[in-house]
Formats: C-alpha cells, structure tokens, sequence
C-alpha cells in the first residue's frame, strides 16, 4: 500500500481546477498552465494535447536547459480515455511496456502507474527520460497523469512526485 505522510503542509500551493474536475498540491516554485474548454475533446489554447488538461513544470534552478520535472494530467469520459491523443504529450508517445502497471492505492484513489520512455521521431530532448504514467478513476471521469524528467532528476525527487499522486482528489465533472 502507497501512502505518504502529510503532503506540503507548509510551503505547497493548491491546485484546484473545476473545470478539469481536479484538484491537487504542488510544492513551491512550479508553473500550472490548464488548457481547458467547455468540451474535453476538442482543442483548448495549448499544444500539449488537442484536449483539455493541465502542464504544470518544475525548473530546477541553476542547472542547465532541460533540468525540469514536467507533469502532464488529462481528464476524460471512458468513451475517450484510450484515444491516441492521450497515449503522447506533443510528439512524444509514451511506449507501452509489457509489463503489468504497479498498483498505487492512496487515501483519495487506486492508480495504476507504469514506467517507461518517451518515444519521437529523431533526436528529441526527452530522449533518455523517465516517463511515469498514471491512470486513475473516479464518477465516472478517467484521468491519464504523465510525470517525466531525467532519470537522476526522477530517482530523486521520486518521493515528491509520490507526494503530489497521493494528494491528488478528483470530483465528477461540472
């Protein structure tokens, strides 16, 4: 069983997103950028996903280009849950494993969480990265969560990003 102490008692910020149907904490210091429209489908003012959901990034400071821990969440009915634009952020799709999801059970939900790489045409950035996608549900509301960053980055602050799953609620769509 997963669940970590108190999240960010002191310092964190929440995150509430109704129109995503979401909420959650994040420590100081990182961006949340929702992309949403009244219809989850259709294109929201970002070109993350041609569908609503939330890119929140933490840049570490002092470090070179691409020292960063991105977070990717994308709401959805069933229906829509498995569609292609969900299995990628921008280009790069996540490669699915073989290997069968972990089971992460918290105070809020029961997720499953599998671990695997970005995939893209050439020589792309996230090349090397550590990809961690989550699936979860809840009233009828299915969401696809995609952490990533460079594995050093990942093994490191794997705790925190643990932390921000365990206090993640979601509520039915409004």
């Amino acid at each position: 069983m997963f669940i970590p102490a108190v999240i960010y008692s002191q310092g964190g910020q929440k995150i509430v997103q109704p129109k995503l149907a979401m909420e959650y904490e994040l420590p100081k210091n990182w961006t949340v950028k929702e992309f949403s429209g009244s219809d989850w489908e259709l294109p929201a003012g970002n070109n993350v996903c041609p569908c609503s959901g939330t890119l929140n990034i933490f840049k570490f400071p002092n470090l070179d280009d691409y020292e960063y821990i991105h977070m990717v969440v994308y709401p959805s009915d069933k229906r829509h849950m498995n569609e292609e634009k969900r299995k990628q952020v921008w280009q790069y799709k996540f490669v699915k494993k073989e290997i069968d999801p972990d089971t992460l059970k918290t105070e809020n939900h029961t997720f499953l969480k599998s671990v695997s790489r970005f995939d893209a045409p050439g020589d792309h950035r996230f090349k090397g990265n550590v990809v961690w996608k989550i699936t979860t549900v809840n009233a009828g509301v299915y969401y696809t969560m995609y952490f990533w960053a460079k594995p050093a980055l990942m093994m490191e602050y794997k705790s925190t990003i643990e932390n921000i799953i365990a206090g993640f609620k979601a509520f039915p769509k409004i």
